[in-house]
C-alpha cells in the first residue's frame, strides 16, 4: 500500500489533511470512494 497509495490520483489531495499518513488516508479513500460525481457538491 505504501507503493500503490501515493500513485493515486487523489493521494496528494488526501494527504494534505493535519494529521493523515499513507495508511489512514488509503482508509478514507477506501471509505469513500473515488467516484467524484457521487457527491452533489462539497457540502455532500
Amino acid at each position: 500500500m505504501e507503493d500503490a497509495f501515493p500513485q493515486h490520483p487523489d493521494a496528494e489531495i488526501l494527504l494534505s489533511f493535519p494529521g493523515l499518513g499513507i495508511q489512514l488516508a488509503a482508509r478514507i479513500l477506501a471509505e469513500i470512494g473515488d467516484d467524484r460525481s457521487r457527491f452533489a457538491d462539497a457540502r455532500a
